[in-house]
């Protein structure tokens, strides 16, 4: 059993954008995703296509698809962050948070930290130090 100094602790603020892990010792990591919602490519058109007098969209299934793998994507390499502590703290102002928590439960049964996930809004650094240190003593 691991005593209160071995326990690893870790603040992990997100959103669809990006992740900041903040660590018990108060180094910070930043990890951005790579979604590219709503980017457009040189030459491409609407999401229709022609077939003859109608107009079908065929296009959204693609994007979707491209949309969710590069979400995926960013949880996964969040997930290989995280994975070495034990209490994790998962917070944020969007659904990006319960989002990666449903993946984690979801594709790694056997995770071996302990999430807690809280809602607050944009946090400045000094306020997401503040409440981390807060959350982490209680």
């Amino acid at each position: 059993m691991k005593t209160k100094e071995q326990i690893k602790q870790l603040g992990h603020w997100m959103d669809h954008a990006s992740a900041k892990l903040v660590q018990q010792d108060g180094k910070a990591v930043e990890i951005f995703s790579n979604l590219s919602k709503h980017q457009k490519f040189p030459g491409e058109s609407g999401d229709g296509i022609k077939l003859g007098n109608y107009h079908s969209t065929n296009n959204e299934v693609h994007k979707l698809n491209k949309e969710t793998n590069e979400l995926h994507s960013y949880f996964n390499d969040l997930y290989k962050a995280i994975t070495p502590y034990d209490e994790i703290l998962i917070f944020g102002p969007s659904t990006a948070h319960n989002e990666f928590a449903n993946y984690v439960i979801e594709k790694h049964k056997h995770f071996p930290g302990k999430i807690t996930l809280a809602k607050t809004d944009y946090l400045t650094e000094n306020q997401l130090t503040a409440y981390l240190k807060d959350f982490f003593i209680n």
